[in-house]
């Protein structure tokens, strides 16, 4: 092929802008969303859609749009999100009120596996006026985390986090018990007449309204991100042939490899991402954030002046940025 031909097919390559489905990421037959929300296998809505119980879904249409809800007996939570790629799910978690006197408030049951909370997304915030709180494993034998929250009228805080003024918050450990954490007990010790407030949350979500921690309680719910898991030896429900795999204490993970899309969990669920089909001979890879096609290394340097030039001169200026162009030669084969 001439240098010429192969110059106007890497153009017409990387200039097309054609619209695709992406792979479905629901089990065949299966509701691929709840309202606004995509509901990906392992998770499903309606019989034989869902992993097991716990990846059941339960799609409120009583709601404007509809919402989903982790539909097992002992959660009952809004689902926010699920993430394949993290293997994450975001939920509203209650926001229960602490009112008076000494006592034990017992909030969300995760319920053991599949989910347990995540350390890197969560904080442990307790919000109201001389309140000691603190995250306790469900057999109440070891403390997970605490903070304590006062209110003095001769100290006042300067809005830009909570550290024990009107409110306070502390990291939750890395714990093999929190896989298995039931329920989240709160034990307080109160003085004044005001509700408290002690949760689990998103930390991104409280630091957007630090200002007025007060704020952030009333809507009742908090997001809170959770890990979900496959039991060991799931593994061989992760179907796609073109998959990568890892297990970290006892956990297995599956995801697409590098050109494919779509979900692992699925028979056949990973599929090449479309960029790199309509490469044809050319080679493919990731140029930036995006997958384009290229030319082996071999001719690369050679081409790489004549394509920019041409790219400029054929494709709309407004989606392009000549950094995309910096890697044009293609990953480095080992």
């Amino acid at each position: 092929m001439s240098i010429t031909l192969l110059l106007q097919l890497i153009i017409s390559l990387l200039c097309l802008k054609e619209a695709s489905a992406s792979p479905s990421l629901a089990k065949q037959g299966c509701v691929a969303h709840c309202g606004d929300v995509s509901i990906p296998y392992p998770f499903g809505i309606g019989t034989g859609c869902y992993f097991n119980d716990y990846f059941s879904i339960n799609c409120n249409d009583s709601s404007t749009p509809p919402k989903p809800f982790l539909n097992h007996t002992k959660l009952n939570l809004e689902l926010l999100n699920v993430s394949l790629e993290y293997k994450t799910v975001m939920v509203n978690s209650p926001i229960t009120p602490l009112c008076g006197g000494n006592g034990t408030w017992r909030t969300t049951d995760v319920g053991g596996r599949p989910f347990r909370f995540s350390r890197v997304h969560n904080i442990f915030m307790v919000v109201g006026c001389d309140t000691n709180a603190v995250l306790m494993t469900d057999d109440q034998e070891e403390i997970l985390a605490g903070c304590t929250s006062n209110c003095n009228s001769g100290i006042t805080s300067t809005g830009t986090g909570c550290y024990g003024i009107q409110c306070c918050q502390t990291t939750i450990p890395y714990s093999n018990q929190s896989t298995h954490l039931g329920m989240y007990q709160v034990k307080y010790i109160k003085t004044s007449g005001d509700c408290s407030y002690a949760f689990l949350g998103v930390r991104d979500w409280f630091a957007n309204n630090i200002s007025n921690p007060a704020i952030s309680t009333n809507s009742g719910y908090a997001p809170l991100v959770m890990f979900w898991e496959m039991e060991t030896g799931s593994l061989g429900r992760c179907y796609s042939l073109n998959l990568d795999w890892q297990s970290e204490t006892a956990i297995d993970s599956c995801s697409c490899v590098n050109r494919y899309e779509g979900n692992p969990y699925l028979p056949n669920g990973c599929q090449v991402v479309e960029a790199c089909a309509n490469c044809s001979i050319l080679d493919c890879g990731m140029i930036g954030a995006e997958y384009h096609c290229f030319p082996s290394n071999r001719r690369a340097k050679e081409l790489k002046a004549m394509i920019l030039g041409a790219r400029l001169a054929s494709c709309d200026l407004s989606s392009f940025e000549s950094h995309e162009f910096v890697n044009v030669e293609g990953p480095q084969r080992s």
